[in-house]
This record gives structure tokens, sequence and C-alpha cells, in this order.
């Protein structure tokens, strides 16, 4: 079974080295139909929510091509890959990533118990 992305966490933080083949497994295994302008868009913008969870990036286009570093026009064709409903969707005018929300939440959830353990 494969570990999430929290569990990663909690076994960099004891020491214990991350398997990097599992992350790019699971990276891999949902984005082979992109292409490599398409990658690099699609991970800037995970580690861009990530770094902003638990708020999402608002839908708008000029700000995110400025963060994905491109131009509107060129984020506008690559807006209709990444955000297809299956890697990315638009929800009440935010991007929201199923998945990144759920490792958030797991990551978040060892990091208290961590914090406990540290504490007590």
């Amino acid at each position: 079974m494969r570990k999430n992305f929290g569990e990663y966490i909690l076994e960099a933080r004891k020491g214990v080295g991350i398997k990097q083949t599992d992350l790019a497994d699971a990276y891999m295994g949902d984005t082979p139909h992109l292409t490599l302008e398409e990658h690099g868009a699609y991970m800037r913008l995970l580690m861009i929510h990530w770094l902003m969870l638990p708020n999402h990036i608002p839908d708008d286009e000029k700000r995110v091509a400025r963060m994905l570093g491109t131009t509107p026009g060129r984020w506008r064709k690559l807006k209709k890959t990444i955000c297809d409903g299956k890697l990315y969707s638009i929800r009440d005018g935010f991007f929201r990533q199923k998945g990144l929300e759920k490792e958030f939440e797991t990551a978040r959830t060892f990091r208290t118990r961590a914090i406990a353990e540290t504490v007590n």
C-alpha cells in the first residue's frame, strides 16, 4: 500500500528517508497525458497551493499566470488540461485539488500528533 504525503513527512522528521520512487509513482500515475510544459505548470501550481493551504488559489487568470511565470494567454491554454476536473477543478472561484487537500489534512494531523508527543 502506498503511503500518503503526511506519512512521508512524519518519517522524514523521525530520520527515516522518503522513498522518492513512491512519490514519483503517485505523481506519474496521475499525469501520463501531460506535455512537458503542462507538467511544469501543474507541479508549480501544486507546490504553490501546498504552501497556501488551508487557503486556496483564486481563479484569477493574471495572478495565476504570474505565479506560474507565464502569460495569461499561455495559462488559458494550459488551464484547459490542468483544470479538467481530474487534476484540478475550480469551485466557488478557487482552485481545488482533492488529493492535495487530503494530504494536507493528513500532514496536519501527523504534525499535531508529533507536537503533542514532544510536549508530553
